[in-house]
């Protein structure tokens, strides 16, 4: 008999301790660990993967024509918008700069984007304009070095660092839509 009564204890026990497991796995998945820092949002992560893929697409532009997508003197700086973008996208003969991509080869391919109203969209492409917007309703923003020292001016004012190592450097204001508050800004370095 106090076999049978330990055995059920037991049992108890170990119920009791997997529903306890079971649960502190649950909260550990859906709540951030302090000890990890703030996870990524699927919006964050969305921004974030977008950023990559224009990267690419001007890598691969750089890669076809042996030069940037956007004419300059100095490193480029410029937003995700029609002068860019219509080269990626191979519709530069309406605008953007003519003849940037003969070939009319598609560097760029993504979503349509949502309209937002006041003529601002988001998540996607906007085709009749030739733009790309961020989540948050913002181009993105791009760096691309000009003077082929693979070196691009690190945007961060704050940053310790006064370059970046690489080409190209994309990056997104963010929820908060301000490209000087770099907490939240999604960025490719």
């Amino acid at each position: 008999m106090s076999n049978s009564i330990f055995t059920k204890r037991l049992q108890t026990i170990l119920v009791a301790g997997g529903i306890l497991l079971g649960l502190v796995i649950l909260f550990s998945v859906v709540m951030p660990s302090p000890f990890i820092g703030l996870r990524s949002t699927p919006i964050t992560s969305r921004a974030e993967n977008t950023a990559y893929n224009l990267k690419n697409a001007i890598s691969a532009y750089n890669t076809e024509f042996r030069g940037w997508p956007i004419r300059s003197e100095s490193d480029i700086t410029v937003d995700s918008d029609s002068e860019l973008m219509a080269v990626l996208l191979a519709d530069d003969s309406e605008t953007g700069e003519k003849g940037r991509n003969p070939r009319r080869i598609t560097f760029f391919s993504g979503k349509k984007a949502k309209p937002m109203g006041d003529n601002k969209f988001r998540k996607g492409v906007h085709l009749e304009t030739n733009t790309l917007w961020d989540p948050w309703g913002n181009f993105y923003r791009v760096r691309m070095d000009n003077n082929w020292d693979n070196r691009v001016d690190d945007p961060d004012p704050k940053s310790e660092s006064k370059e970046l190592p690489g080409t190209i450097i994309v990056w997104s204001a963010g929820p908060d839509g301000d490209f000087d508050t770099w907490k939240d800004n999604v960025k490719t370095w």
